[in-house]
């Protein structure tokens, strides 16, 4: 018997060891960002040296059963962990319903700014953004989007090189043409009417992105004499989004190898599928107050709206010039146009209106669903500001009112009708919009 004490102390050690291990389950899981924020790497480094601590002192009569629940912890984070890598790899198209969504990556070397896959082509069925957050299959408009990016990875054909441009985007995903074709959005209908554009546009940004990213990459770039820098404004998100925590995190520079490795991180982490598919869950379900707001047309074709821009739209001048975030995106603009001025070029500030905007009488159920209501808060301080500080600057909303009279005379919109962005024919009647402010800038 006296035999068995060596056995049974190697046993026990094993066990204790193979409790250690399983505890590193738990960093692995927080590498993937399935929960998120929920678990931090100080919780994780917590739990990982409590749960090492308990195995090494925990006693020999409660290890097994203890280890017993660290392996089945830590085999449902290794599977889910495993899913989670198979996803990325072989499941891009079923896990990203748009392209955008799956090249999309932080710069490393700038923690404000983001950038596409490089020298990527992608070609799927995709549908609208808004049909994506009401979960219902039943609003969804598919139709075909290619996207393609360029060296630099911003979506473009046009590699620079010895070609000098005459025309830089600085715009968010309105500028890039968020979920339509390439070949249909109002940038590259520019380009085919005899401009040389470069577009530099990136979704969910604003002006205090553009400033740094102009700044940035405009030295590399060729241009001529005249070049104009376009820099088209959201009234629907722009204000939000060029906030003071913005301003900070854009003024911030990775200046070690320790910081484009944790950039390199949290934008991985940033990515987990299914985590993605968890939110769509949440969003779906427990949400009481739905972001997304359906109405029928005559034809009986559903037309979704999203809340939060009715509110952005809503916002009186006065309101957005005392603003903070007001103040980072005219500042913004300043830099942008000192820039230009340096390069011997032009700026010219486009105002876009929401969807929300432009068919209010379809969102209020109103007989007149194009009548023209006037330019929003934002429209109106931006253009006043513009005209202080002789920026050239032309508020597109009259001109869109009046082209979305006529087309939906004739049953036709300007938008997805699943979506917050411009359909084919939006990026048609932008193209020849803004065609024309060049022209008589």
């Amino acid at each position: 018997m006296a035999q068995d004490f060596p056995l049974r102390d190697r046993s026990s050690r094993i066990t204790r060891t193979l409790g250690v291990c399983a505890t590193l389950s738990l960093p692995a899981l927080w590498a993937s960002g399935i929960l998120g924020d929920a678990l931090s790497w100080q919780v994780t480094t917590a739990l990982t040296v409590t749960l090492a601590l308990l195995c090494l002192v925990i006693p020999s009569a409660r290890l097994e059963a203890t280890v017993k629940i660290l392996v089945i912890i830590a085999s449902s984070s290794i599977a889910l962990c495993i899913a989670d890598t198979a996803l990325r790899l072989f499941a891009g198209k079923l896990v990203y319903y748009r392209a955008h969504s799956e090249l999309l990556r932080r710069d490393v070397r700038h923690p404000g700014l983001s950038h596409y896959l490089p020298d990527t082509l992608s070609d799927r069925d995709t549908f609208g953004d808004l049909a994506a957050m009401s979960g219902d299959p039943s609003h969804r408009i598919h139709r075909r989007e290619v996207f393609q990016t360029d060296a630099r990875g911003f979506r473009n054909t046009t590699r620079p090189g010895h070609t000098q441009f005459d025309l830089i985007v600085l715009g968010d995903s309105f500028g890039m043409g968020l979920g339509s074709t390439q070949e249909k959005t109002w940038t590259s209908i520019l380009k085919r009417q005899g401009h040389s554009l470069y577009n530099l546009s990136m979704p969910a940004t604003c002006a205090a992105h553009g400033a740094a990213r102009v700044a940035l990459e405009l030295p590399t770039l060729p241009l001529t004499q005249d070049a104009t820098i376009v820099v088209p404004v959201y009234v629907g998100n722009d204000l939000e989004e060029c906030s003071e925590e913005t301003d900070r995190v854009l003024a911030e520079r990775a200046t070690s190898g320790i910081d484009t490795a944790r950039i390199a991180v949290e934008d991985y982490r940033s990515r987990s599928p299914l985590r993605q598919f968890g939110m769509r869950l949440v969003y779906r379900w427990l949400f009481a107050d739905p972001v997304v707001t359906s109405r029928q047309l005559s034809d009986g074709r559903p037309v979704l709206f999203y809340k939060p821009h009715v509110r952005a739209a809503q916002l009186s001048a006065s309101e957005v010039e005392r603003s903070r975030n007001f103040s980072v995106m005219t500042r913004a603009l300043q830099e942008i146009q000192t820039v230009a001025n340096h390069h011997h070029g032009s700026m010219l500030v486009v105002i876009l209106p929401t969807k929300e905007e432009i068919y209010g009488g379809i969102l209020r159920g109103e007989s007149n669903p194009t009548a023209p209501q006037g330019s929003s808060g934002l429209a109106t301080a931006l253009q006043a500001f513009c005209a202080t500080h002789h920026m050239r600057c032309v508020d597109l909303t009259p001109q869109l009112f009046e082209a979305a009279h006529t087309a939906f005379t004739r049953g036709d919109l300007l938008w997805w009708t699943d979506d917050s962005h411009w359909n084919h024919e939006g990026h048609t009647v932008a193209a020849r919009l803004i065609g024309q402010a060049l022209k008589t800038q």
